[in-house]
């Protein structure tokens, strides 16, 4: 995330997929000298509505939108339910990747509980 404290600061991070849910790590510097503590924020996937991989010329992002405004405030930089996460040219492939494995777990996630719900339906 770019672009903290009023544009005097930004963050460094990375996040991680946990079984069933995102684990975000990140850092806060203020005009590159003052550290915030690591902060670690837990989402559980059940509240990411979408996360999309968004490559462009000069920077690739990543954008997570959430279900609430709750998760999203929780960083330090949001807009409504929406947190984007600017990526290093480096990271492309994994984050690529990572974003391919969270829609698949999300895509699992929904059809096991359109199975459950067809059970219990059926009473099965």
């Amino acid at each position: 995330m770019s672009d903290t404290h009023a544009g005097f600061g930004h963050c460094d991070g990375m996040v991680h997929l946990e079984s069933d849910s995102l684990k975000f790590e990140f850092q806060s510097k203020v005009a590159g000298i003052l550290k915030s503590g690591i902060k670690t924020l837990e989402v559980p996937l059940s509240e990411v509505a979408s996360i999309d991989y968004k490559p462009q010329l000069f920077s690739t992002k990543l954008e997570l939108r959430f279900k609430s405004l709750q998760h999203a405030q929780e960083f330090p930089k949001a807009d409504a339910n929406e947190v984007v996460l600017e990526l290093k040219r480096r990271d492309r492939p994994d984050a690529k990747r990572f974003v391919s494995e969270v829609k698949l777990q999300l895509v699992t996630s929904s059809l096991d509980s359109m199975l459950e719900m067809t059970n219990e339906a059926l009473g099965q």
